[in-house]
Formats: structure tokens, C-alpha cells, sequence
């Protein structure tokens, strides 16, 4: 890995935009041909502290059980936002006629941050691959 110059200084990172979307486009391409291990690379480190691979793994299924298979599916990435040391990406994949968003819409959005010098995939969630939240019980 190459380092690179501090992302706020010179222009920030918007510079690095083609190469955010070339990375964002060889993780969906992990992810529609089923190479787990080469998509779970694309997280931040502190987020695979949040979401270990066997969580991941599990999410996963549950999105393949929802849309159905994903080989063959093509990202379409529709904007780009750079935000201090962040950058969200808009992208699209079509699955079985349906366009969806491939950042789920939630209220911890996934965003990009350089990490030595690549493209890693994060958010704010504290528990990212938490599927559901826990069942509150109820007091005896």
C-alpha cells in the first residue's frame, strides 16, 4: 500500500474520486460473485472489530434470501459526496429487474475513509452487522 498525503490537506480527497469509485466498484464485484473474504477486505479495521466475518457472513445470507442471487448483478454509481474525511457514494445494482441501493438506507449511512492509504468501507453503527435489535424482556 502507498501512503498519501494527509486527506484534508491540498484539495482534500476529493483528488483520490476515480479511484474511490474503482474500489467501490471491485467490492461489489466481490460481492456478486460470492468471494466473501475479498469483500469483508473492504471494511475498515475498526468496523471488522464491529462486525466480525461469521456476523458478516450471517447478513449476508439474509440479504441473498431476500433478493435472490447476486451473480451477474452491475453496480451504477450515481453520485459521489466528499465530507471532511469521509465520502459517501450513491450506487445502484440491478437484482432480478429490481434496482436497489447497494448502501441499505439506514440511519448509520455507510460511508468511505482512506486507511493507509486505500479505500475502506465503515459507519457509526456501534453493532453494524446486528440484524435485529434485542428483544426487549419484559420485568417478572
Amino acid at each position: 500500500m502507498t501512503a498519501r498525503p494527509d486527506a484534508t490537506a491540498g484539495g482534500g480527497l476529493s483528488r483520490y474520486e476515480d479511484e474511490l469509485r474503482q474500489t467501490v466498484t471491485e467490492a461489489a464485484e466481490a460481492l456478486f460473485q460470492n468471494d466473501f473474504d475479498s469483500f469483508y477486505a473492504y471494511f475498515s479495521p475498526d468496523y471488522q472489530q464491529r462486525c466480525p466475518p461469521e456476523d458478516m457472513k450471517r447478513m449476508i445470507a439474509v440479504g441473498l434470501q431476500l433478493l435472490g442471487d447476486f451473480r451477474g448483478a452491475k453496480l451504477e454509481i450515481t453520485h459521489v459526496e466528499f465530507q471532511a474525511d469521509r465520502a459517501f457514494v450513491e450506487a445502484y445494482t440491478d437484482i432480478r429487474g429490481r434496482r436497489v441501493p447497494f448502501f441499505a438506507e439506514s440511519r448509520y449511512p455507510t460511508y468511505w475513509v482512506m486507511v493507509d492509504g486505500t479505500w475502506r468501507m465503515t459507519d457509526d453503527n456501534p453493532a453494524p452487522c446486528e440484524l435485529f435489535p434485542p428483544t426487549p424482556t419484559l420485568p417478572p
